[in-house]
């Protein structure tokens, strides 16, 4: 979040560190109606939800170049860390290929 601030801060908006964590808190909701559906949720859409709840009508307003640097924001530290393999997976590919 501390690199959506400073890329909101260069567009102009004014957005502090508690409002984006608050915002990222109340995208959840939009996340688990989707989930809960069975659909996963693009990138993109998450970050479109944590903007608009920060304010309604920013989505709307963020250029194409900075959406691109917000959504890469975003999905930077998932391949900083990747997750860990799950340890039965190795045995579950083996069951499913017999």
């Amino acid at each position: 979040m501390a690199d959506f601030e400073t890329i909101l801060t260069s567009l102009g908006v004014k957005v502090t560190p508690v409002a984006l964590e608050r915002a990222y808190e109340d995208s959840a909701s939009f996340l688990g109606r989707t989930w809960a559906q069975n659909k996963d949720v693009p990138v993109g859409e998450h970050v479109r939800a944590i903007l608009a709840a920060v304010d309604s009508g920013l989505p709307a307003r963020v250029p194409a170049d900075a959406m691109a640097a917000l959504v890469d924001a975003y999905a930077r530290p998932a391949l900083l860390v990747p997750p860990s393999v799950d340890e039965g997976a190795r045995s579950a590919f083996t069951r499913l290929q017999r």
